[in-house]
């Protein structure tokens, strides 16, 4: 079953995404609409990485090459921000 994907395009704000941290809600907004949008999917909402990909109408390969490049652009970012 395809679902609907559960959020409008709109600004990200640490209150609306599941009480996570500023740093990470500025974190996901910088990533680019393709990796946000798989990340909010597979980890604020719990989908399957099968139903991102049915949904978007991409691969599920290309799915997870989105999410692998989130999780590590975010984790360096984050590392980052932490070093300051």
């Amino acid at each position: 079953m395809v679902r609907p994907i559960p959020f409008e395009r709109y600004e990200l704000s640490a209150d609306e995404l599941l009480g996570m941290s500023t740093e990470l809600a500025e974190a996901i907004k910088r990533l680019p609409v393709q990796q946000r949008t798989v990340v909010m999917l597979v980890h604020a909402f719990g989908w399957s990485q099968r139903d991102v990909a049915a949904t978007l109408e991409i691969t599920p390969s290309t799915v997870k090459a989105h999410l692998d490049r989130a999780l590590t652009r975010l984790n360096n970012d984050l590392e980052l921000r932490d070093a300051r």
